[in-house]
């Protein structure tokens, strides 16, 4: 078996049935160069929105009289809410990366330009937060959906947009912290110097061949036990912690199940779910496309990857719910 075909369902791709695109092919192209054009223009449109959106922020406070203190607040809050656009960003980009819609593409472009629009048209300090949360999305969509499109239909593509949205997005929240330390005036240079040392220290244990060679085998699995989705998402809903219990569980017996070594271990799904919540989608996608491909014979167990994945950003539970429901008849039908 090849390398791609065990790569895992949602953090890597089938193998396409036709030979892979060279930079020679992708250059020789419009869709290259039309993708490549989209992604510098609209970098250049969200930096000039931002700069305006400042400037509005320093016009609206000045008219009304407010402090300097009271004024570097109020821009406080819109790189706070800003930060939340990108977390939508995040999923419009995995999202783009998986399907590889350039549809998603230009809803971002669209999106941008409604947000310039009504920051221009209304000139409200509301309206300057909404913008800024819908534009922040927008370009956190294309800066790392464009890219993963570009990668085509390789290995990794998947990867390269999870992992390239969680440092887009650590560095909006990173920013935020630094903003307030600078407004508080606490110790910038101690606290930055302690940061950088305790990362160093986390990087020197890593091994020098990264990640060459043959990976560590993963032999975890257990057999899967049937439960009641309701009870799993009302578990996962009231009981502290036991959501984390029930990734344990579902990541080994799915193993079980379906005999794939692409998908994560139970181990490091856990600690994903613990330190990176917000991959919770990805996993349960992950899951629902391991256990759709042990049952494809079978066309009513299987469940939409994409009804999973909506139902777990907006309600965890319910999401864990439906692979739960998927994971019970996978192993009725086996």
């Amino acid at each position: 078996m090849s390398a791609q075909e065990t790569e895992a369902s949602t953090f890597s791709e089938s193998p396409s049935s036709y030979r892979d695109w060279t930079w020679a092919d992708m250059l020789s192209t419009y869709r290259f160069w039309g993708l490549f054009a989209f992604f510098v223009l609209m970098g250049i449109s969200f930096y000039l929105f931002v700069q305006f959106a400042i400037f509005h922020i320093g016009n609206y406070a000045e008219s009304l009289g407010v402090p300097r203190d009271e004024s570097g607040m109020l821009l406080a809050t819109r790189n706070t809410i800003s930060a939340y656009g990108c977390l939508l960003g995040f999923y419009l980009a995995w999202l783009a990366s998986r399907w590889r819609s350039i549809a998603v593409l230009l809803a971002a472009g669209v999106l941008l330009i409604a947000a310039c629009f009504l920051l221009e048209l209304s000139g409200s300090l509301a309206a300057n937060y909404i913008a800024s949360f819908f534009s922040q999305a927008a370009i956190i969509t294309i800066l790392i959906g464009v890219p993963a499109l570009i990668a085509g239909n390789r290995a990794g593509t998947a990867v390269f947009a999870v992992a390239f949205g969680l440092a887009l997005f650590a560095n909006e929240y990173l920013n935020f912290f630094g903003a307030f330390y600078a407004v508080n005036q606490l110790g910038f240079t101690a606290s930055s110097v302690g940061f950088a040392v305790i990362g160093t220290a986390f990087l020197v244990p890593v091994k020098r061949e990264l990640f060459a060679g043959p990976p560590p085998e993963r032999v975890k699995s257990l057999p899967c036990k049937r439960r009641s989705p309701v009870v799993t998402a009302l578990l996962c809903m009231f009981v502290p912690f036991y959501i984390f219990y029930w990734v344990y569980r579902a990541f080994a017996e799915t193993k079980r199940l379906t005999g794939k070594r692409g998908i994560l271990s139970s181990r490091g799904a856990v600690l994903l779910g613990i330190f990176v919540p917000l991959l919770m989608p990805v996993m349960n996608v992950d899951l629902t496309d391991a256990l759709n491909d042990a049952v494809k014979d079978n066309e009513s167990v299987g469940r939409r990857p994409w009804a999973v994945a909506i139902w777990t950003i907006f309600v965890p539970p319910v999401g864990c719910a439906l692979v739960q429901s998927l994971m019970n008849r996978a192993a009725q039908s086996r």
